[in-house]
């Protein structure tokens, strides 16, 4: 479901979705929505934050990684994906579909 920035708080307050693609040509307002899915986040007891920067085709693994382990002592984790290009690529969608595949209902992924 597409949610345009001046309907994400209103959204967000409705639950949370287990992932979140954010994109846009504003950096300013793309900042301003992952700052509110991350407050979210952490009212509905996301205790951990991951943040995964992807610079080349080996860091996907880092995500799927990530969404095989939980913090002991956390009980819900936000993993955040950051790809400077703006696109995933055919290694990243192979990645990410695979992530999705996993079922992580404890994760919060946001892209």
């Amino acid at each position: 479901m597409q949610v345009y920035p001046n309907q994400l708080e209103p959204t967000l307050k409705k639950g949370l979705a287990p992932v979140y693609i954010i994109s846009g040509e504003e950096t300013l307002v793309v900042q301003e929505c992952a700052d509110a899915i991350r407050a979210a986040a952490r009212q509905a007891g996301c205790t951990e934050r991951e943040v995964i920067d992807i610079k080349d085709d080996s860091d996907w693994q880092q995500l799927l990684q990530s969404g095989g382990s939980m913090s002991l002592f956390a009980d819900k984790k936000l993993v955040e994906v950051r790809i400077p290009s703006g696109k995933p690529g055919r290694e990243g969608s192979k990645a990410l579909l695979e992530y999705l595949e996993l079922g992580a209902e404890d994760i919060l992924l946001v892209v």
